[in-house]
């Protein structure tokens, strides 16, 4: 076990030393200096930190600081308690004090020394007093969390550059299969268009080619959205926008897909609403919503959507009568790829990607989803 050493200080509000006693309480300089300054270096604004958190909690117990001797930072536990226009602090190199010594330098001023000696006592959360071979074991477990530390800080970085590098191979590979199919699309429609020569069984044919591709396409690009968003370089090309214009435009046409399931769509907004938004983008999240509700919807029922304007903000409310999500499977929503139990009532496919999307949309335009 180390020799212990202890001190108290006497410092005034301004953080001014008027006393500092070592352990034989003979031994008193008076100072004029700033607490800090009889702290290394490293530690000046720890030390004043210190003291800050001292005036707001009036007691603070075993905080290590730094104290320099000669060029060399030596650590010390220090307890401290304040009344009126004093800080007292008692500071020793071991954690926690030994009494022999806590009650010799106690006599430097025996009123806050025992205010804060019974304090320390009562205070259930101060770390016990730490033996030699218990310190060298802690400071064992320290290094290695710190090495430990250092290597996830390097797989992170070796992650990050992983990350980019799958971003741009889903972006290239998604630009290099949307063409294509967008070929497939536009040759199938024009030999529909063209050919009346194809048989019933033929047309039939021929739109699965077309509604394969077209659902790829709708793929593809749900992909390309989401490499721009995760990699954190979207770019939004903000304009003032009439919202309700914008989500009664994507109502009507939603509307079309929902007549098949005999639904009604339900719009209630203030005349205009005029915002700064990226119109496509955000529209896009509103077609998900509207899109969604029909999709997960029985027939026959009603979607509900709504614009609200309160204290600044904007709200948005998109609501069915459809099936619900069970409350264990909601954080799978907005996360990409996941799908919950739920299934859409048409036989309608599902990337995963819609709501994950919306997310980082919303998010991008720092609001709230």
């Amino acid at each position: 076990m180390r020799q212990s050493m202890a001190l108290a200080l006497e410092i005034s509000k301004t953080g001014q030393i008027e006393h500092i006693y070592y352990n034989d309480v003979s031994t008193s300089i008076k100072s004029g200096r700033l607490f800090p300054t009889i702290l290394h270096n490293s530690e000046f604004t720890a030390g004043l930190n210190f003291l800050n958190r001292l005036q707001q909690e009036k007691m603070l117990f075993d905080i290590p600081l730094g104290i320099d001797i000669n060029g060399t930072s030596k650590s010390f536990y220090f307890s401290g308690v304040t009344k009126g226009d004093i800080f007292f602090l008692m500071g020793s190199n071991n954690q926690g004090i030994d009494a022999s010594i806590y009650d010799e330098i106690a006599k430097v001023n025996n009123e806050l020394a025992n205010q804060l000696r019974e304090s320390m006592k009562s205070n259930l959360q101060r770390p016990a007093t730490l033996d030699e071979p218990q310190l060298e074991e802690f400071t064992k477990l320290n290094n290695e969390l710190v090495n430990i530390q250092r290597e996830l800080n390097k797989s992170n970085r070796k992650l990050a550059v992983l990350n980019e590098q799958k971003n741009q191979l889903i972006g290239i590979a998604a630009h290099d299969l949307r063409n294509p199919l967008g070929v497939i699309s536009g040759y199938v429609q024009f030999i529909k268009g063209t050919s009346n020569n194809l048989n019933d069984g033929q047309l039939q044919m021929l739109d699965k080619v077309l509604d394969t591709a077209n659902k790829m396409i709708v793929m593809l690009e749900e992909l390309l959205d989401m490499s721009e968003l995760d990699s954190g370089k979207v770019v939004l090309n903000l304009s003032e926008t009439d919202l309700t214009k914008l989500i009664a435009e994507n109502v009507e046409l939603n509307q079309v897909i929902a007549d098949r399931k005999n639904i009604k769509l339900n719009f209630k907004a203030p005349d205009e609403v005029v915002i700064t938004i990226d119109a496509p983008k955000i529209e896009q999240v509103i077609n998900n919503f509207i899109s969604n509700a029909i999709k997960y919807s029985h027939a026959d029922t009603q979607v509900f959507i709504s614009i609200e304007v309160s204290n600044g903000e904007v709200l948005v409310k998109v609501r069915d009568e459809g099936q619900g999500i069970p409350k264990g499977e909601l954080h799978k929503v907005f996360e990409p790829f996941k799908t919950t139990s739920v299934k859409s009532t048409g036989g309608e496919k599902s990337t995963g990607l819609g709501l994950a999307i919306t997310k980082k949309v919303v998010e991008a335009h720092r609001g709230h989803i």
